[in-house]
């Protein structure tokens, strides 16, 4: 495809109290929808049906359009709503059991009493929502030819399953904020006026709208997200539209190792370095929080000493200005601004610059981030950022019509690209005591993750503990050989004396 998702937003003035009520009541019914929805189909039992979006329209939405006690208790809320708000909870039920895959996949890898042939029908079950809907419901899928000659209980691995799952499974998706509606083209519609351009939105009254006035004179399409800031009354409209990849440059690379981190951005197996700002700007936010939190904890014991003394007034004052949350959300966000613009800016000059074909990265999915290899930087921020530069570096690689290829983290940062051996990772510098070759530690390791990539052996399944196992036998089996290749060289010496 030679085209991307790509969200666009459309912003409006500010709107009166009356808008604002309605906007309101559309939140908090489309809300309790959604959640109705997600406490409905999030089940195990449910697993089978929400698979996709065509599967959840075919078995949820037609059956609940002919159910008389759906119809009455989704009196007050319009079809196009309610039919809006089963899509979304769909693809957020979706979202959970993909997570919920991750999750049961690494215990199966994780868990020493599996043999390989038992792993692997784990592994195949855990292949995607539906196949594993079919142990969850006792139903036995028909095996691929690949495991017809794997030796394993299927009755036992189908309860190991099962039990993983409840184990992984956690609390049902709920939307507590009440900020966000969904509507489609048929619940909106633009009008342009000598005033500007207004955006007219079904309400939950049955034939009524609003008229709200936007910002600029783009007539979006399809289906929209209105997000409702009550604090600065005013909306958010989001549309998601397919938008053009940027074109394939000539001399493209085939293939680069990439290793993320917070102190250097991206460092590449080629041995450049992208940015390098990100870590101060994150530090300044964390050592701003920590000290507005410090004021902002005694300020707190001021008022609660004053709400025991029977002061309300002056309380009142103190939790507006000083512990509110409006206030301190909005400063928190700001300080985040900088560390985006940095991040985007050194993934832009990274796809520029080295103009790759395939990034391999490692797959962090599984494994934290260390706080304390960056002090001073808090553990939410950390895992924020994180998150934060794995979705843009999957968004500019598709942009740039990049391949990217997950490979298994472990022991990449501790191990040598030259003769394969541990070698030792102090701060920001790899020495190996085999070879005596020294590096950058985060250089060196987007080296072993290039090389990674080309190791049949270590997938991205494998746990830690075997991926040392495999590194030490293999540094083992090459130190054999070397003894057995000196051997017939000393046996020479010897007859001919």
């Amino acid at each position: 495809m030679n085209r991307i998702k790509k969200n666009i937003k459309q912003y409006s003035k500010k709107l009166d109290q009356p808008t604002m009520m309605a906007l309101d009541n559309n939140c908090i019914q489309y809300g309790n929808t959604y959640n109705y929805f997600t406490s409905r189909y999030s089940g195990i039992n449910s697993s089978a049906i929400t698979v996709s979006q065509t599967s959840t329209r075919k078995n949820c939405r037609d059956v609940l359009v002919k159910d008389k006690s759906f119809q009455k208790q989704m009196a007050k809320v319009p079809a196009r709503f309610w039919k809006s708000a089963l899509d979304d909870a769909g693809a957020t039920i979706r979202s959970m059991w993909s997570n919920l895959l991750n999750k049961a996949r690494k215990r199966v890898s994780e868990n020493e009493h599996l043999n390989d042939d038992q792993k692997q029908y784990c592994f195949w079950c855990l292949f995607s929502q539906w196949q594993i809907s079919q142990v969850l419901t006792y139903k036995e899928p028909e095996l691929p030819e690949s495991l017809s000659e794997c030796k394993f209980d299927r009755r036992q691995l189908d309860n190991f399953l099962r039990r993983t799952i409840r184990k992984c499974k956690g609390a049902i998706p709920v939307n507590r904020r009440k900020r966000s509606f969904l509507i489609d083209a048929q619940q909106y519609s633009y009008r342009d006026t000598e005033e500007g351009t207004f955006i007219e939105i079904s309400t939950m009254d049955f034939r009524k709208r609003i008229s709200i006035p936007v910002k600029d004179k783009n007539h979006l399409k399809g289906s929209l997200r209105v997000v409702v800031d009550f604090d600065n009354s005013s909306v958010v409209i989001n549309s998601l539209i397919m938008a053009k990849k940027k074109k394939r440059k000539p001399g493209r690379r085939k293939a680069i190792g990439l290793d993320k981190g917070m102190k250097k951005t991206v460092a590449t197996s080629t041995g450049n370095v992208y940015g390098m700002d990100v870590n101060s700007f994150a530090k300044e936010k964390s050592d701003w929080e920590v000290e507005r939190n410090a004021n902002r904890n005694r300020q707190r014991s001021v008022w609660l000493k004053l709400l025991e003394s029977g002061n309300d007034q002056l309380a009142d004052i103190i939790l507006a200005n000083n512990i509110g949350d409006k206030h301190y959300t909005k400063q928190a966000n700001r300080k985040l601004e900088p560390i985006k613009s940095n991040m985007n800016h050194a993934l832009d000059e990274f796809f520029e610059t080295e103009n790759p074909r395939e990034i391999i990265v490692e797959d962090l999915t599984w494994s934290k981030w260390n706080s304390s290899k960056n002090p001073g930087v808090n553990r939410r921020l950390s895992s924020w950022m994180k998150g934060y530069l794995d979705e843009r570096l999957i968004y500019k690689a598709e942009q740039h019509n990049c391949k990217v290829t997950y490979v298994n983290p472990a022991y990449t940062s501790q191990l040598c690209p030259k003769c394969h051996h541990l070698g030792i990772r102090q701060s920001e510098s790899f020495t190996c005591p085999n070879c005596g070759h020294q590096a950058d530690a985060d250089l060196n390791a987007a080296k072993n993750i290039l090389d990674r990539k080309k190791d049949p052996e270590i997938t991205v399944y494998i746990s830690a503990k075997d991926v040392k196992k495999i590194i030490l036998r293999r540094i083992e089996e090459e130190q054999q050989k070397q003894d057995t290749s000196k051997k017939p060289k000393k046996a020479k010496k010897a007859k001919e004396n």
